[in-house]
């Protein structure tokens, strides 16, 4: 499958992608084997190689509406609200986010590729650099980012790039805030990721669910110890470990707004008409494991938003492509539910 082909995606199915074909008006429906997208040197290659800006799926401006929503319903915090970018790659969207807000430094933007972070730094300083001379900002360029300053040089403001591992904690405890964004961008992220092995995690985890008060998630837990279970270590659906490990990072109410080609992309929220009842369950967190102590994502997130974006015909009905692919558009909410450090 050649990187152009991304946006052809039918559905998963198993360790293997559906994808379509159009030859001469002829749909060809093939199982493909993916590229192994959790591994950071394809992605460092695949951009190396291929440095174009390339948005999957949809254009960059397919989550505004949502972006603009979850900007309103942050418009009364005491501090801007932050966005994390998560996947950034090279989609025009990095650039686009800029629009949203006042203060570059109110995003960042995480991607698994050294190459996708330095290309992004690149094109930042390449698209905004004519705004901030070599002499330094001017004084109505300072007031515009809440500086003052005489005789002063400062560099361009800019928006957070960094190379991030969202299924490494260590990673996301380094280079992510804890508990510090309000919205998350997950432009098929999501999709790259649920295409990753299986990960291994320690029994008991690290963490397990609190109290339902807002996310703190440096708690210590100080009551009793899971639950006995029979594995010391267990392999789940990497789709699970992200919702945990973004729960981290945000605060209680943020909004995480993905873009999407599977009809049921979370395995925690279960979707009684997915298309492959039988993967979904698969991918599921066994209730011994929940019962254990493992942290249950679906009790950190509610979804608030599950839109098929496909085109709609004129008695404003969906109008499945010839091809049959279809894009999502999922907004989950932060619960009140907070992440404990388990006691050692």
């Amino acid at each position: 499958m050649t990187a152009r082909l991304s946006s052809a995606i039918l559905r998963q199915q198993g360790s293997q992608l559906i994808v379509v074909r159009s030859v001469n008006s002829l749909i060809i429906v093939m199982a493909q084997t993916p590229p192994p997208y959790g591994k950071p040197e394809y992605w460092d290659e695949r951009f190396k190689t291929d440095p174009e800006p390339y948005d999957w799926l949809e254009g960059a401006s397919i989550l505004d509406a949502d972006i603009n929503d979850a900007l309103q319903a942050h418009r009364d915090n005491a501090t801007p609200p932050r966005i994390l970018h998560i996947g950034s790659g090279t989609s025009k969207l990095s650039l686009h986010l800029r629009d949203f807000v006042k203060d570059p430094a109110q995003i960042q933007h995480a991607d698994f590729s050294a190459e996708a972070v330095e290309w992004g730094r690149h094109q930042e300083k390449n698209t905004f650099g004519f705004e901030w001379d070599e002499g330094g900002a001017d004084k109505e360029q300072l007031e515009e980012y809440g500086l003052v300053a005489e005789n002063l040089q400062l560099d361009m403001p800019m928006m957070k790039w960094t190379q991030t591992s969202l299924l490494s904690l260590d990673s996301v405890v380094s280079t992510l805030s804890l508990g510090g964004f309000q919205i998350i961008v997950d432009k098929s992220c999501c999709d790259a990721i649920a295409c990753a092995s299986w990960v291994t995690v320690p029994i008991p985890y690290y963490f397990k669910l609190g109290s339902t008060a807002s996310p703190s998630a440096l708690a210590r837990a100080t009551d009793e110890e899971a639950p006995a279970f029979d594995h010391d270590e267990y392999s789940i659906h990497p789709i699970n470990l992200l919702a945990i490990h973004l729960a981290l990072v945000v605060s209680a109410g943020a909004r995480w707004l993905a873009l999407s080609f599977s009809k049921d992309r979370w395995p925690f929220f279960p979707d009684d008409d997915c298309p492959d009842v039988e993967r979904q369950a698969q991918q599921a967190l066994p209730k011994n494991l929940l019962d254990a102590g493992f942290p249950d994502p679906a009790k950190l997130w509610r979804m608030i938003k599950k839109e098929n974006i496909s085109k709609k015909t004129a008695d404003d009905h969906a109008k499945v492509p010839t091809s049959g692919l279809q894009h999502w558009i999922y907004v989950l909410e932060r619960t009140e539910v907070k992440l404990e450090i388990r006691g050692t």
